[in-house]
């Protein structure tokens, strides 16, 4: 994404990042928890899941569009655990489909998770309590090359009023 960016393949992007590199513009749009969506054959449903629970299933992960499997890895590691990742796409509709097929764990950002979940017939489940992962920050980013261009700041500011930011680019 950030090579589309400096390429000029690719003039906005919404997505999850720790920071901003320093030749892209950024601006941060929200931030979130962390919670997992299982199908509902899936023998935690309607559980509250324990850190045994969650580091002995089967785990799907989502390889693009902002890292939302090293933030989990990380968090598990401090508590020295490791999940069983099984699975991993490159596109979060193809996780969620297949997680609405199988007995998989998607770990996700909580409104990602709430938003989309219910359209693939996936249940929401807490974390593991002691299971403590920082949170996602969203943002809305460009190449600096397009930062003075008139348009491009229409654009930016149309998108930031749609998802009710109100502050000027």
């Amino acid at each position: 994404m950030m090579e589309s960016l400096r390429q000029g393949r690719m003039d906005l992007a919404a997505c999850i990042l720790d920071t901003v590199p320093n030749d892209i513009y950024g601006k941060q749009i929200g931030s979130d928890s962390y919670s997992c969506l299982v199908n509902r054959n899936h023998p935690l449903s309607g559980q509250v899941v324990s850190m045994t629970d969650y580091i002995h299933a089967d785990h799907i992960g989502i390889s693009a569009g902002g890292d939302k499997i090293r933030a989990v890895d990380e968090a598990l590691a401090k508590l020295k655990h490791q999940r069983k990742m099984k699975l991993t796409v490159p596109f979060i509709h193809s996780a969620m489909a297949i997680t609405s097929r199988a007995n998989y764990i998607l770990t996700l950002p909580c409104r990602i998770a709430a938003r989309l979940g219910p359209k693939y017939g996936l249940e929401i489940l807490e974390l593991p309590e002691q299971l403590k992962i920082p949170a996602s920050n969203y943002y809305l980013i460009w190449h600096q090359r397009l930062q003075s261009d008139p348009a491009h700041r229409y654009l930016r500011e149309r998108m930031l009023d749609s998802l009710g930011t109100d502050e000027s680019l």
